[in-house]
């Protein structure tokens, strides 16, 4: 630590002498493994939807009522989010998880490692996505997975730090409930946020309804994200900057950051 000037800006890989995981021992087979995967699940998916159309037209124009009815029954499992579907992308399920549970594992050993380079004691960090803070009262630095950025500060390098609630825009949440002699329930949900955004902390330290009455209701709920900059005068990266969800969890987090690292 003693050794190393801050500011700096390395790249992480170089840094760590760890290669990206897609890159490693452990990911490069596993990468290549979840694409054969995908390639065939693809293919066993279009010919399920050939033969969910080929169930449909028969089923509709066959004159015996039986083999219509059983022909559109199987198209109904046959559908995009059916259970044959669901069997087909079983195995690229299982490869997906095994790479994601890797891939966290590895890229944890990656940050240690240059925390170890970088930080002193009683440290904490943050994690939205791909992107990390790791702070204490002395010094921290911000990586990116994605692209090897790797930025450290001393604590005299900030200039200003700044966090906000900002909304964003609003979904609707709209439900319907059916009662009476069997029941069914069914639920929809337009969600703002899409994708795989994780945020996370750590420090060193139905059935058949038939006669019913269904009712409906919507409601429209306002979406926020927390912003969290640091200005610095460091040149070559002056601004450090987060956005993530609004969340408890993202509320604490950032506040308490903003509690040690605002100068």
């Amino acid at each position: 630590m003693d050794e190393l000037q801050l500011p700096q800006k390395f790249n992480l890989f170089n840094f760590t002498g760890m290669v990206a995981f897609q890159n490693s021992e452990t990911g490069k087979p596993l990468l290549q493994k979840y694409h054969k995967v995908k390639k065939q699940t693809d293919t066993e998916l279009k010919w399920l939807k050939y033969g969910m159309i080929a169930a449909i037209v028969l089923g509709l124009s066959t004159v015996i009522y039986f083999w219509g009815i059983f022909l559109l029954i199987l198209a109904y499992f046959m559908r995009k989010k059916g259970l044959f579907a669901n069997m087909i992308k079983t195995n690229l399920n299982q490869i997906s998880d095994e790479y994601d549970q890797e891939y966290i594992k590895y890229n944890t050993k990656l940050i240690e490692k240059a925390t170890q380079k970088i930080m002193t004691d009683n440290w904490r960090s943050m994690v939205a996505g791909s992107k990390g803070l790791v702070y204490n009262s002395n010094e921290f630095f911000y990586y990116e997975l994605g692209s090897g950025l790797l930025v450290a500060y001393n604590d005299e390098n900030i200039k200003e730090v700044s966090r906000e609630r900002v909304h964003v825009g609003s979904h609707t949440v709209s439900s319907t409930n059916t009662t009476g002699f069997g029941s069914g329930h069914s639920s929809g949900k337009a969600n703002f946020w899409s994708g795989s955004n994780g945020f996370a902390t750590s420090s060193s330290n139905s059935g058949n309804v038939l006669f019913a009455h269904t009712s409906g209701k919507s409601d429209t709920n306002d979406i926020y994200e927390w912003h969290f900059d640091i200005l610095t005068n460091f040149a070559d990266y002056p601004k450090v900057s987060f956005v993530v969800p609004d969340s408890k969890q993202a509320e604490d987090a950032i506040g308490e950051a903003y509690a040690i690292l605002k100068p």
